[in-house]
């Protein structure tokens, strides 16, 4: 629907005019001056006209990228389309402000759509608040072509992404040192497992486990060769996070948005620096394993829905991994290491 028509003084200051020459014609008889009036007349009307029929043809469409972090710039793409068989001239997109999104520029101009064409605008963003971001409208308006009035359109959109908490490598590189997981320290609690993709080969000594032999060179040599696999040592962490609100301060919500950037912060820096496997877990969400690169998305989506709850779910209960480096992000943790 048509939002507004503006600027409204320039309406009043034509309505003025036009009836003031027509009082002018009117005593004075001049035929001319009706001409004058005529002409006003039509290009008020085109004025008001053009803008709104141009915006009814356009539809708008976004695409932000799936995930983000908080506070970092990101890049997204503004399609317009034009529905209408004539091109299109001036159209403004104004972004909303608010609602964990801000645009810079907040509004975004198409000079031309083609007839039966969609454009693409790109637009640059920066989430300031962490969770579902979504945006539900945004506004077009136009002035063209005479430029005496603009008309604007409210447009329902359906864009939305997820905003993770803001992660500084510095910051998990010295929350792992000061636990003693560098890659500088000496390796604590670390499982020893065997690589299946990496072994020797050596005769067979007695004792060995016939699971072991490597059967193809055993047929070609005519005597047993085993297989010894590598081993392959990395680390096991724990990253706990209280997301109870009661272990909160009122309006606690700023520290533990805080812990969370800590918490990711370390996990991104053991996981892909330390090579280690990290559980998330927290004392009323249910916990998340980290023990490939490629699952580190799905803890981004779980860093980023986390929420402070009054109680926790039924059957959740934080279960800590067995022989692991333990972190704890939590109010209690904070004020005793201070």
């Amino acid at each position: 629907m048509i939002a507004s028509l503006r600027p409204y003084g320039r309406l009043i200051f034509l309505a003025f005019w036009i009836g003031l020459l027509f009082l002018i014609a009117t005593n004075i008889q001049a035929g001319w001056l009706y001409v004058v009036i005529s002409f006003l007349l039509i290009l008020g009307i085109l004025s008001a006209l053009l803008p709104a029929l141009t915006l009814r043809a356009v539809r708008v469409s976004i695409s932000p990228p799936e995930l983000c972090e908080r506070g970092a710039p990101q890049a997204a793409t503004v399609f317009l389309e034009n529905r209408a068989r004539l091109a299109r001239y001036a159209v403004r997109v104004e972004m909303p402000a608010g609602g964990g999104l801000e645009f810079e520029p907040p509004n975004l101009l198409a000079v031309r759509i083609p007839g039966r064409a969609r454009i693409a605008i790109p637009a640059r963003f920066v989430p300031t608040r962490r969770g579902e971001a979504r945006l539900a409208r945004v506004t077009l308006s136009c002035g063209a072509t005479t430029g005496l009035f603009t008309s604007k359109r409210a447009v329902p959109v359906s864009a939305a992404t997820l905003v993770y908490p803001a992660i500084s490598e510095a910051e998990g590189e010295a929350l792992a040192a000061a636990a003693g997981a560098d890659n500088s320290c000496p390796v604590n609690r670390r499982l020893v497992t065997e690589d299946p993709y990496h072994y020797s080969l050596r005769e067979y000594v007695p004792g060995d486990s016939p699971r072991r032999i490597h059967w193809k060179l055993t047929a070609k040599r005519n005597e047993p060769i085993m297989r010894v696999n590598e081993s392959k040592t990395f680390g096991v962490a724990g990253i706990l996070i209280d997301n109870l609100r009661g272990s909160y301060a009122a309006g606690g919500d700023e520290e533990f948005e805080r812990l969370l950037e800590k918490a990711a912060s370390l996990a991104r820096h053991l996981l892909f620096t330390c090579g280690m496997s990290v559980t998330l877990y927290a004392t009323a969400a249910p916990e998340i394993a980290l023990d490939t690169h490629e699952v580190w998305e799905h803890a981004l989506r779980w860093l980023a829905l986390i929420r402070l709850v009054d109680e926790a779910p039924a059957g959740v209960r934080a279960a800590r991994p067995p022989d692991s480096i333990e972190y704890d992000f939590s109010p209690a943790a904070e004020a005793n290491a201070r």
